[in-house]
């Protein structure tokens, strides 16, 4: 890293987290999320009904301390290579993935749970932090009267994840950290932890930012192991992003070609709705009656967003249609072989879907995202709905035959039809490099 270039603060991170949940994109999650799940709806309604900002202030401070205490005690660290920090189930995946490519290096991904609160050895290390108490409540009570409750709640965790983090790699050794998020509060704690420590950082982003995305929170890494050039040029062209990239693509996903005729020639169809955080489960009601009506449906495949916080409940939707598959733990490439095409909303998934050789059909009914919010349909990634009819599929499957829809493919895919053992060598080749600097 060149000694001018930028570096992850805890000022920094909690920025980067605090203008991320800012968004009103974020609000329509964490709304959903309210909606949806009962016991965060109940602490949310408590929240707001406290009358002061103090008792607030103490509320979201638990929260932080919940998020320190729920790491789980680590030991033997330095049998690691790289240490990594993601909890949920797209941040896994993609360390796994790196893992694999990584024949050499072994990862340890730091763990969460709310069981590990109750390790006394956790304890001991809050106690023996707990040296700027008041500092600390100070920030929460800033954070309370400036923000909503989880933007707070998130914001403080960045302190409590940093000063966690901190500790632990205080026990390792090795210079590399791994975070797979640039805007979630355990990663930008570890990065500002990493860079206080003066340890390297590569960052592998887990989804693909939003081209048209409010904000997008800039990247502070040494290396970074971005999915596509359309990554890098978001970064480059609505953020920043700094230190050295290479594009990993999504060797993942097992390539399939597009499944075109089934558009023209498959009767009944098999269907895909693929949800976002922000599903409007009435607009997909209406949408299962319309393609009912509309098309010849054998089977509906439904996936929700794979963030258990949402809680929403497809019960009546099942008792409507018999023909509607749920699904929440099919990887995404395994649900898509099964459909015919699959609509879907404002998501990065289309393009693990379009890999996986289902034809995909852009929807902004299924969320409460703003339209093109990802870009597909301005860079012709994927068709946008309109009838749906025999004549509509047909003029689909022409869609994706035109002669340079391969080109925009791999926008979004570098290695799209290609050889990926490119990207596995380019990745060990960067990371071999960034350890002996």
């Amino acid at each position: 890293m060149p000694d001018n270039q930028p570096k992850y603060s805890l000022l920094r991170a909690m920025n980067i987290v605090l203008k991320t949940d800012n968004q009103k994109g974020r609000h329509t999650v964490f709304h959903n999320i309210r909606e949806n799940n009962k016991l965060i709806n109940v602490i949310y309604r408590t929240y707001s009904a406290l009358p002061s900002y103090y008792l607030k202030a103490f509320v979201i401070h638990v929260y932080g301390l919940k998020s320190f205490l729920s790491i789980k005690y680590a030991s033997n660290l330095d049998n690691f290579d790289i240490v990594a920090t993601g909890f949920f189930p797209n941040e896994k995946k993609a360390i796994l993935e790196l893992q694999d490519i990584l024949d050499d290096h072994k990862i340890y991904s730091f763990q969460s749970n709310i069981k590990y609160s109750f390790d006394p050895r956790n304890w001991v290390k809050a106690l023996k932090g707990y040296k700027n108490i008041f500092k600390i409540y100070r920030i929460c009570m800033h954070l309370v009267k400036k923000y909503d409750f989880m933007p707070a709640c998130r914001g403080i965790s960045v302190i409590f994840y940093a000063a966690r983090y901190e500790i632990e790699l205080r026990k390792y050794s090795n210079s590399l950290t791994l975070i797979v998020s640039n805007y979630a509060p355990d990663a930008t704690g570890l990065a500002a932890a990493s860079h206080k420590l003066e340890k390297k950082i590569i960052f592998s982003n887990h989804a693909v930012p939003a081209e048209n995305a409010e904000y997008t929170a800039p990247v502070y890494t040494n290396l970074s192991i971005l999915a596509n050039p359309a990554s890098l040029n978001t970064y480059k062209n609505r953020s920043r992003l700094y230190g050295d990239h290479v594009f990993k693509g999504y060797n993942n996903t097992l390539e399939h070609p597009l499944r075109l005729n089934n558009l023209i020639t498959r009767n009944p169809l098999n269907i895909g709705i693929f949800l976002t955080g922000t599903a409007n489960t009435k607009a997909l009601e209406n949408y299962l009656y319309e393609l009912s009506f509309n098309l010849n449906v054998q089977n509906f495949y439904l996936r929700p967003h794979p963030v258990n916080l949402l809680h929403l409940d497809f019960n009546s939707l099942k008792a409507q249609f018999k023909n509607l598959d749920i699904n929440y733990e099919k990887p995404i490439e395994r649900h898509a072989e099964q459909c015919d095409f699959v609509i879907c909303g404002n998501t990065s998934a289309i393009i693990e879907v379009l890999k996986s050789g289902a034809p995909v059909i852009y929807s902004n009914r299924l969320d409460n995202i703003a339209y093109d919010y990802c870009g597909f349909i301005e860079h012709n990634l994927c068709p946008e709905e309109k009838n749906f009819n025999e004549k509509f599929l047909k003029y689909v499957a022409e869609f994706y035959k035109k002669e340079e829809w391969a080109d925009i493919m791999r926008l979004y895919d570098p290695y799209y039809a290609t050889d990926n053992a490119v990207a596995r060598k380019s990745i060990q080749t960067a990371i071999k490099e960034l350890i002996s600097q």
